[in-house]
């Protein structure tokens, strides 16, 4: 068995699997990747439920020509799976 971390977003009602990495680690700065410039976020702590889930939330500051009253949220939780 293997230990990876999912990553989804969406609701409670609808989520679905936004990425797949090796490390908590990896999972963060992915996410993170996903908003180049012109989006300017301001990225929270990850917060930690417990030892295998975790939210992260990014506060959109600025984005050109768009509304800035939103935020992102990915629950990053580990898995093991076989291989």
């Amino acid at each position: 068995m293997t230990k990876v971390w999912i990553i989804e977003t969406g609701d409670y009602e609808e989520r679905y699997v936004f990425g797949i990495a090796e490390t908590l680690e990896a999972a963060v700065s992915f996410i993170k990747s996903v908003y180049p410039f012109p989006y300017l976020v301001e990225w929270s702590d990850p917060y930690i439920y417990n030892v295998k889930s975790v939210t992260l939330y990014g506060y959109f500051s600025e984005v050109l020509k768009h509304s800035t009253s939103h935020y992102a949220e990915y629950y990053i939780s580990e898995m093991e799976v076989q291989v």
